[in-house]
């Protein structure tokens, strides 16, 4: 049996900014405890900003988790992508996705990019909805970034990012961290499901 389990931005959010990573794994932990009790055998933490603690929440949960990070750096390999630049929260770009990931070099766009980017996600989480003018201020953004900074590919790593980016009106190098976490997570829960 498979569980996915999604923490609230506005909750986790305050772990990475008092730099407790410790705190926040426990946080995730209580939620798992309880979900292990009610029969879960797999957790699974769909967004980026939380893993900020996964270290220590692999280490301590109590169910085994479906990790984001092996399957972002396998389609990171899979296109060649050396030199990255990451759309999310301030946490998930200022830290390079968290150390996370090895064989990338992260660019970091610069500190008013950084607002931007940052600001706009923040938006789309209050707002549940996107406009033009964000995906706009994104999209030259991204240009300015693989032409400036020679970056090979930009990871969206935030879910609400889909309100403003799909595969119709985006053309810049981009992978849906999503996405390729949703193919991982259903890869393994397919594979473990009983045939009939």
């Amino acid at each position: 049996m498979g569980l996915v389990w999604a923490p609230l931005f506005t909750t986790t959010r305050s772990w990475p900014a008092a730099c407790d990573p410790g705190g926040l794994a426990e946080y995730f932990n209580g939620f798992l405890r309880r979900l292990k009790a009610a029969g879960a055998e797999v957790g699974v933490v769909p967004a980026v900003t939380p893993l900020y603690c996964v270290r220590e929440l692999v280490a301590t949960s109590p169910l085994s988790l479906i990790s984001m990070i092996d399957p972002l750096a396998a389609e990171l390999a899979s296109r060649g992508a050396r030199r990255v630049a990451i759309f999310g929260t301030r946490y998930s770009i200022e830290s390079g996705f968290f150390g996370l990931l090895e064989h990338v070099e992260f660019i970091r766009p610069r500190p008013d990019e950084v607002d931007l980017i940052h600001n706009i996600y923040a938006e789309l989480l209050r707002d549940g909805q996107g406009s033009e003018e964000q995906h706009s201020s994104l999209t030259a953004l991204a240009h300015t970034l693989i032409e400036r900074d020679e970056v090979d590919a930009i990871p969206f790593s935030g879910t609400d990012l889909s309100l403003i980016f799909n595969e119709a009106n985006t053309d810049l190098p981009h992978i849906d961290c999503a996405a390729v976490h949703l193919e991982a997570i259903l890869k393994e829960l397919l594979n473990d499901a009983p045939l009939d």
